[in-house]
């Protein structure tokens, strides 16, 4: 169990980095909730709020 939550946080920090997929589709990927993706990328600043996600064109 651990090991699957390694690489899947794994695989989604390289997903969002690329910044081609949006939250939904990685969710979908990766087969977790809105809520996890945000506990893996652990996305809030100090101040709680959420860094930019761009998306490329």
């Amino acid at each position: 169990m651990e090991q699957e939550k390694s690489t899947k946080s794994g695989t989604l920090r390289g997903v969002f980095q690329t910044g081609k997929m949006t939250v939904t589709e990685i969710c979908e990927l990766l087969d977790i909730s809105r809520a996890t993706y945000y506990k893996y990328l652990r996305i809030r600043d100090p101040a709680g709020k959420l860094r930019p996600y761009k998306q490329e064109v």
